[in-house]
């Protein structure tokens, strides 16, 4: 009988290595999507802020149907809108305080907010083939130094899984440190 109890805790011991292994495998995975993401952001034209970069690749990697970056005055510590990524026209994002909605509800846990079943009333992605709602709504915070200086906000029709989340957590800080490389440069 003990050799049975031994075999089955070696079962359950490659069980929990398989598990592990899997979240390794996925947070290598995510890293590497993480840093597509910011290596992206270095190919540019021009005409095209880094902001912008930073959501057309988000837009890429996740199909994101629209996203929005809110940039952190540090005068007034009010977050305005940055750049946008396929917004009708009719979308005025308002600026928010730490706190204050979900927005600033991100920014004071500096977490990552996913909401499902978005109320249809939300917001309407539109083509010229007709419009429809998005499924998830994602709140990034964007932190440098214990800061939060942004918040990036995105739409997509399906979730984008665990392994997408692990991308987000990453971003969080590494997007921090890009956004304020670029606005020294400024």
């Amino acid at each position: 009988m003990n050799k049975n109890i031994v075999v089955l805790k070696d079962i359950e011991g490659s069980s929990e290595n398989k598990k592990q292994e899997k979240r390794d495998t996925q947070y290598v995975s995510a890293k590497d999507i993480a840093a597509r993401i910011i290596e992206g952001t270095g190919k540019y034209n021009q005409n095209e802020s880094k902001s912008n970069r930073i959501l057309r690749n988000i837009a890429l990697e996740f199909n994101a149907m629209q996203a929005i970056l809110f940039l952190c005055n540090p005068v007034t510590s009010v977050f305005e809108l940055n750049a946008s990524y396929a917004l009708t026209p009719d979308s005025q994002p308002q600026p928010f305080t730490e706190g204050e909605g979900l927005h600033g509800q991100a920014v004071l846990e500096k977490k990552v907010i996913k909401l499902s079943n978005i109320p249809v009333s939300f917001r309407t992605v539109s083509s010229g083939l007709g419009s429809t709602n998005p499924q998830f709504l994602y709140l990034l915070p964007v932190v440098n130094k214990n800061k939060v200086i942004a918040l990036i906000e995105f739409s997509t029709f399906e979730d984008i899984g665990d392994t997408g989340m692990a991308v987000l957590n990453i971003l969080i800080n590494e997007l921090g440190e890009e956004l304020q490389k670029s606005e020294k440069r400024k």
